[in-house]
């Protein structure tokens, strides 16, 4: 065990971690006051983050009363001008909105902590995106096309997903699921190449036959198939991005036969119909139920071990920011000069962050440290 500790603690990588951000080193008088940790803790409060969610609700239902005219049929209200006209108004008050949410967020979080959330990066990209696109429009230039704001008022829907991260058993399914990536990452990859080599196999073999063109003698051999009667012209392997559609339906088990009739009429031969039978083989019975099966099999060991770590209330007593340890040097030994807190995680790319997590956790519990509540950790300093 010692010796698997000595190779964990090679593995380990540390950073100074400082809960002050930009605004409060760059402004301390005011960062001092009353004001301002008031003004903070409304921020990182439950309410605010209410407010928001009911801004997106309020934007969902802007977006459903702006596209019921298209919806209903009334080309008039459309044509006249006034949707865009109202709409684009409220588009730019829910802009501000957002911009400032994330602005003051950053500001009473620091970029470190904000970016850590991937609530917060998904929020900020679309606000982001949604910023500069108001921008384009209302900014005379030759892209100024208010159809943009539509794009970008649908696009910000998707904030309304924040709503289900309220739900604990949501926010555990979302946990495990990126959890479980890594373990299965490897096979995804293989079964991707496989997909590949098959699909450049069939070009080699197939790349070309199946054509409309009607000087071409081989678009009669189709006339009658099931290929042709279900329109499935772009289904072949004329070009690698067409033959790894065709590889995909087949690995879904979507009505590849159909695609099969299309080439087994343009060879005019059944032993093309070998070609489908070894990727069913190789791609569909071995490897894709390998890849399921694995899914399946990581994604409930991660589930359980998250349970587990609940009910041992791990997640209360350790400090963690994403797949980083936080702790505090001073009170792990006292034979250095260092004092303050500092970030650790291990250097590897073959554990899962369940994995590195426990990992770390167990490697400072048998040092026997005490882990600290995050937000009594001190600033990093030097003795």
């Amino acid at each position: 065990k010692e010796f698997y500790n000595f190779g964990t603690v090679i593995l380990l990588q540390f950073k100074d971690f400082s809960r002050r951000t930009w605004f409060e080193y760059t402004f301390p008088t005011i960062s001092c006051t009353s004001y301002y940790q008031r003004f903070g803790s409304i921020i990182q409060s439950e309410a605010f983050e209410t407010a928001i969610d009911f801004a997106a609700i309020a934007q969902c239902i802007v977006v459903l009363i702006q596209s019921f005219p298209d919806l209903a049929g009334h080309e008039e209200i459309v044509a006249s001008g006034m949707i865009e006209g109202t709409w684009e108004f409220m588009e730019g008050i829910f802009t501000l909105i957002y911009v400032l949410e994330m602005s003051v967020k950053i500001m009473v979080l620091g970029w470190d902590r904000y970016t850590s959330s991937l609530r917060h990066v998904f929020d900020g990209f679309i606000t982001v995106v949604a910023f500069v696109t108001t921008m384009i429009v209302y900014y005379p230039n030759d892209f100024n096309n208010p159809k943009m704001i539509q794009v970008v008022m649908v696009l910000r829907i998707f904030r309304i997903v924040r709503l289900f991260m309220v739900m604990k058993s949501f926010r555990l399914f979302c946990r495990t699921f990126v959890g479980i990536l890594p373990s299965v990452g490897k096979m995804i990859v293989l079964l991707f190449c496989i997909m590949y080599v098959f699909s450049a196999i069939g070009m080699h073999f197939f790349g070309g036959l199946v054509t409309r063109d009607p000087e071409n003698v081989l678009s009669y051999l189709l006339k009658g198939t099931e290929f042709a009667d279900n329109l499935y012209w772009a289904n072949n392997f004329n070009d690698l991005l067409s033959g790894m559609n065709v590889i995909f339906n087949h690995l879904v088990g979507n009505n590849w036969d159909a695609m099969e009739s299309g080439i087994l009429a343009v060879t005019q031969t059944k032993e093309s119909r070998w070609f489908f039978f070894a990727f069913y083989v190789v791609g569909v019975i071995l490897v894709n139920n390998l890849v399921i099966s694995l899914s399946i099999d990581a994604f409930i060991i991660e589930l359980e071990d998250k349970d587990q770590d609940q009910d041992a209330g791990i997640s209360n007593k350790i400090s963690f920011r994403g797949k980083r340890l936080i702790f505090d040097a001073n009170r792990l030994t006292r034979e250095h000069d260092l004092s303050g807190c500092f970030e650790a995680h291990l250097s590897t790319e073959i554990h899962s962050v369940r994995e590195k997590k426990k990992i770390l956790a167990n490697l400072f519990k048998d040092r026997g440290y005490n882990f600290i509540n995050l937000e009594m950790c001190p600033s990093p300093a030097r003795k």
